[in-house]
């Protein structure tokens, strides 16, 4: 069935892709071993390639964020080659998205995809995603800002270099503003 759903991908009408990627989200969103079987499936790419055209804010960008968030949750993690393309069309969503919804389902993804191997945190780097981050860590939605927090927090425990990164993008300050946040 998750192999039909994917097929369904290739569908020329964007009303049955936009289903067929929230079903997929679901599944994804029932567990690991249902999760890797939706990835393995070769789900993340299509899902990318789509959100990476889509207008921001739309309900298709809701609906493929929280399903390509889905794919990157639990454990054990997804291999992280599985879903680094997902990467860069989260991050571009983020950069260019306001809505709550929307942005915390991105900086979820975010901190999942971070907290992992060496390997995944150049990835985020590589995308101009940290200064988001750390703009959003003040975010007035706890979710969103616990989860900045999180991704924020796995970046610097990487190398020297990557917690530079993060300095220079201004986590350390905002961190001490949330510090003394009520």
């Amino acid at each position: 069935m998750i192999d039909s759903f994917v097929k369904l991908l290739q569908s020329p009408h964007v009303e049955l892709i936009e289903q067929v990627i929230w079903g997929l989200g679901n599944m994804a969103g029932d567990g690991p071993r249902i999760r890797n079987l939706v990835i393995n499936a070769g789900a993340v790419n299509p899902i990318s390639d789509y959100l990476d055209k889509a207008p921001p804010g739309s309900s298709f960008v809701r609906n493929a964020s929280w399903t390509l968030s889905n794919m990157c949750r639990g454990r054990p993690a997804p291999e992280f080659e599985s879903i680094k393309r997902a990467t860069v069309s989260l991050a571009k969503v983020l950069i260019q998205n306001d809505s709550e919804e929307i942005i915390g389902d991105v900086c979820w993804a975010l901190s999942y995809i971070s907290d992992g191997g060496a390997e995944q945190i150049p990835s985020i780097l590589e995308t101009n995603v940290l200064p988001r981050i750390v703009e959003l860590l003040e975010h007035k939605e706890m979710a969103i800002s616990v989860s900045c927090l999180r991704t924020i927090g796995n970046i610097l425990t990487g190398t020297d270099a990557e917690t530079q990164i993060a300095i220079e993008a201004g986590a350390l300050t905002a961190m001490n503003r949330l510090i003394t946040n009520q």
